[in-house]
């Protein structure tokens, strides 16, 4: 059976929003059963100019085996490999990142982000799940019980991965070989 995985871009993200990403990560992997722990992982998109201390963390507490790290150049952003792997994209910041999230729902990844004005305009109940802007430690416990209902519901988890890819369908290039992404609504 494939890990529940969690796909959460950091590189870029404030340090706030990088401790945010790790406090939901690690509330969510701890309140989990330990035998329920080895079907899940985190993986952090990381930048090569991060700290090495801010990504220790989740691997601090005994999570070192349902934690990867990828070290990425700043600006290649956006894993492909890695998000096909996934089973939900993790945002934890209030601007937009396009790339990242046109990529998850091209490939019907739900989206966890925040709800807040600044979101991007491709989202919606369909294919992501918002949480509220609040204090770091609220934020972090409630994105915290969102992976814990996707995780421990796999119909919940279905509907966002179904909304995702009907969210958006590649067309064709008329020249070039690449694909245009479109929104569907």
């Amino acid at each position: 059976m494939r890990p529940f995985t969690i796909i959460a871009p950091i590189a870029g993200a404030s340090p706030q929003e990088v401790e945010l990403a790790l406090n939901a990560g690690l509330k969510f992997l701890l309140s989990l059963p330990k035998k329920r722990r080895v079907s899940t992982r985190m993986v952090l998109f990381a930048s090569t100019k991060q700290p090495a201390s801010q990504l220790v963390k989740l691997q601090s507490h005994g999570l070192r085996d349902l934690v990867q790290v990828v070290i990425q150049p700043e600006e290649a952003e956006g894993q492909a490999s890695f998000a096909l792997q996934g089973d939900l994209l993790f945002l934890p910041w209030l601007h937009k990142r396009t790339r990242w999230i046109r990529m998850a729902l091209t490939h019907g990844l739900p989206i966890v982000t925040f709800d807040s004005p600044t979101r991007s305009t491709l989202l919606d109940d369909s294919c992501a799940m918002f949480v509220p802007v609040e204090s770091r430690e609220q934020s972090a416990e409630a994105f915290a019980d969102i992976f814990r209902m996707l995780f421990f519901d796999p119909g919940a988890q279905q509907a966002l991965k179904r909304g995702a890819l009907r969210r958006y369908k590649p067309e064709p290039v008329q020249s070039g070989g690449g694909l245009i992404l479109t929104s569907a609504a």
